[in-house]
């Protein structure tokens, strides 16, 4: 299938695209919106509203409302901070409702689905909402009375965009169908994705009513045309030509990042976070990351203060810029004009050009990288648009051009097998399926034997378990070491194996458990709730002979983890075969026959330091723990220390990083509640995180038990403590990677050092905003 758009574009769907493929978007931000005023009243008392939502820097959001004066109004409204209905009739207010949640991922797509339907006899089902699919509770502060008429279908001005007559909107908005008189469900709109099980777009099929229309955005042009058949068309205000983008929620299109600016002194952007003003010393990046392929873009310097000092580079995935030497100029001291950008990440070379004439040239060492923005003088500010194929418009400040491949909107026509920053030109993941190799399933207790646990997607071959309601052991089980024997993250003791009523099969979708009268710690309280955390290895233990001592190892190749049993010899330099297909970056050690800490090796950290997991103590450094040698694509190197080479029997956790699976890595805390930005390549499904340069706790996150943002709950693996929500300990995962909104000294500390280990509920490519 392919799609034609006023510039002569076309948008074709790849293999991995769903077969309703949405082509545009529209861009509404400073001071515009669309209105309509129906010529005849619809049904008031039940409607649906479903759209697209890309939300940008600001903090409005987007609006849909009625508003006659500061008496007579209503407004639905989507924004960072979270979602609100409120309406006022006659001066007073009579319908007041919001979520707890908040919608703070700028790097992909919402779809969000509102259903009015005031015929419902209880109050807290005339006003629903889901978002991509999946339902959300709603605080009723005040509800609309039973068969109220609100004010949505009168025949008084309507807005899109716009809420509450002064709040302009600013993000991106597509898709957008709204059914008057009938109360739907998403999957009118959407489905889930099986090769991804991510929630995607669909056509609606049904009828509209006498106000419903559909606003798909097709043609580049000032007013959108309803494309329901029923004419309700819409008028628009401030809105121009360049502000209809070819970013939509089936192909996604890299902006700047308001996640990941510097926080001392940020860039103000808008125009969907393309445009970006900066007046002062100021690092800036995109929210695409790159590892491999050929990629283009162009910059549109509009403004320059009077002083060159605009800088384009590469810079190390972990860092911000500070001209070290993982940072690479591409361009450095622009002036004004027009800039593309080719970046060749495979031969690690790049060129630019300056208002279509080749400018420079040059190599750097491939590495994944970000690419950033740096206002190299701060006495002058600094204004660019850039445009990563989604517009070469530059909203609206240059004459479209419409040159690149299919799904490209390019100013100049980028070099032969370069591409633009989409979704759609992403390579697929290695794993489409996170939950295939990796889940987080909540239980509870029965504290009786055969508490079957399924759901978990896969036969799990390591287990970890934790009593979330009280103080009590955390679990750990492996198919190595066999049913029944259970260590403890938080305990440096040997390995229980006395009782046979722990964890007492590994199933085909989960375990089970006995009835833990003896530990208590994993099915212990009937009623009580756990949460379980599996990992998919290689299945029963094969005999590895890499290392000069035999080890006994379950892997899984693909998701880069493996389960090691081994029997150390306290030699320095002995090594253990580990049964993946490369180094591991992260190696989770503990002796099981004698009593003895948890050791930890993290690539980030180094060879000559150590973490251990059943403390709290900053990284120590000792040429005993890994005899300063890191692991070989086939070998993991041991000192002569007891934690890691005793005597005694061993287990080993090996994990190395998966583009769009897991990922390995460090990061800098920044002291602030708008905190340090983390890049993965994935929304992440369960985070792990260890401030190494001095004392604090390691620290917990999933999912499950933070069904949406802010993640509040936490667990810590070097403790009892049962599971702990507090506003103060908090991140945000999105799309991407995760964002910091606390200053906790434990996960982002002023200039503190961070290791963490992650793992994916979808990679970046198929995911929605979260």
């Amino acid at each position: 299938m392919s799609l034609t758009g006023n510039n002569g574009l076309l948008a074709a769907a790849g293999a991995n695209q769903p077969a309703h493929s949405i082509e545009r978007s529209v861009v509404l931000d400073t001071n515009s919106y669309f209105t309509r005023t129906p010529s005849s009243a619809g049904n008031r008392k039940t409607y649906t509203l479903s759209f697209w939502a890309k939300l940008s820097q600001g903090s409005n959001g987007i609006g849909f409302g009625q508003y006659s004066d500061s008496s007579n109004r209503v407004y639905f409204r989507v924004q960072p901070a979270g979602f609100s209905v409120y309406s006022v009739s006659g001066g007073s207010a009579d319908c007041d409702v919001s979520g707890s949640f908040v919608f703070r991922d700028p790097s992909a797509w919402y779809h969000i689905v509102i259903v009015v339907d005031t015929t419902e006899s209880t109050a807290s089902n005339r006003i629903k909402l889901w978002v991509n699919g999946s339902s959300k509770t709603l605080t009723h502060t005040t509800s609309w009375t039973q068969n109220t008429d609100t004010r949505i279908n009168d025949t008084n001005q309507h807005t899109l965009g716009l809420y509450n007559n002064t709040a302009y909107p600013d993000g991106y908005l597509a898709e957008v169908n709204f059914i008057d008189g009938t109360a739907l469900t998403p999957a009118s709109f959407g489905e889930t994705n099986s090769n991804t099980n991510q929630w995607i777009a669909k056509k609606y099929a049904g009828s509209y009513g006498t106000n419903g229309f559909y606003l798909d955005f097709a043609t580049r042009a000032t007013d959108p045309i309803d494309a329901s058949g029923n004419g309700n068309n819409w008028g628009s205000v401030n809105v121009l030509a360049g502000d209809w983008k070819i970013d939509s929620p089936t192909n996604n299109f890299a902006t700047l990042n308001p996640l990941g600016v510097s926080d001392y002194n940020k860039w103000t952007l808008n125009e969907g976070n393309l445009k970006a003003v900066n007046s002062s010393n100021g690092f800036g990046e995109a929210t695409f990351q790159l590892s491999s392929g050929k990629w283009y873009f162009e910059v549109d310097h509009t403004d320059n203060g009077g002083k060159n000092g605009l800088i384009i580079a590469l810079v190390g995935p972990d860092d911000n810029w500070t001209g070290g030497p993982l940072d690479e100029r591409l361009m450095d001291g622009l002036g004004t004009g027009l800039y593309g950008v080719s970046i060749d990440m495979d031969a690690g070379s790049f060129a630019t050009t300056l208002n279509g004439s080749a400018s420079s040239s040059g190599s750097f060492t491939p590495q994944d990288c970000k690419i950033a923005f740096v206002n190299g003088n701060s006495a002058n500010a600094k204004t660019f648009i850039a445009n990563f194929g989604q517009d070469s418009s530059f909203g609206g400040a240059r004459t479209a051009q419409g040159n690149g491949g299919v799904g490209e909107d390019f100013y100049y026509t980028p070099p032969s097998g370069y591409k633009a920053l989409n979704t759609d030109n992403l390579d697929d993941p290695a794993i489409a399926l996170p939950g295939d190799h990796f889940n987080t399933v909540l239980y509870v207790g029965t504290q009786s034997a055969g508490n079957s646990i399924t759901n978990v997607g896969f036969k799990p071959d390591f287990v970890w378990l934790k009593d979330k309601d009280h103080a009590q052991n955390h679990g750990l089980f492996d198919v190595v070491r066999g049913v029944n024997k259970q260590i403890m993250s938080n305990s440096s003791v040997v390995e229980i194996t006395a009782y046979s009523d722990l964890l007492t099969s590994f199933d085909t979708d989960g375990f089970t458990l006995g009835a833990d009268l003896s530990v208590g710690d994993i099915n212990h309280y009937s009623g009580g709730n756990y949460v379980s955390w599996s990992w998919k290895g290689g299945g029963t233990a094969s005999s590895n002979s890499d290392g000069t001592i035999t080890s006994s190892v379950s892997a899984n190749t693909t998701a880069g983890f493996s389960i090691v049993s081994y029997t150390g010899n306290g030699t320095a330099g002995a090594t253990v075969g580990h049964g993946l297909s490369q180094a591991p970056d992260l190696v989770i050690a503990k002796e099981r026959t004698h009593q003895d800490s948890w050791l930890v090796f993290s690539e980030p950290l180094g060879n000559t330091k150590a973490l251990f997991l059943n403390g709290t103590s900053g990284s120590g450094t000792h040429t005993t723990y890994w005899n300063n040698t890191s692991p070989s694509s086939t070998v993991v190197t041991l000192g002569s220390d007891n934690k890691g080479n005793g005597s005694g029997t061993m287990i080993m956790y090996c994990f190395h990083s998966v583009d769009g699976y897991s990922k390995v890595g460090s990061y800098t805390g920044n002291g602030s509640t708008d905190g340090a930005f983390v890049y993965t390549s994935f929304k992440p499904q369960w985070l792990l995180v260890k401030e190494t340069g001095a004392a604090g706790n390691w620290i917990i996150w999933d999912v499950k038990r933070s069904e949406f943002n802010v993640m509040n709950d936490y667990l810590l693996p070097n403790s009892t403590a049962a599971n702990a929500v507090n506003a103060a300990v908090n991140v945000d995962f999105v799309s991407n990677g995760f964002k910091w909104r606390n200053s906790d000294n434990d996960m982002n500390g002023n200039g503190g050092s961070y290791i963490y280990l992650a793992f994916a509920e979808s990679p970046f490519k198929y995911a929605n905003a979260r």
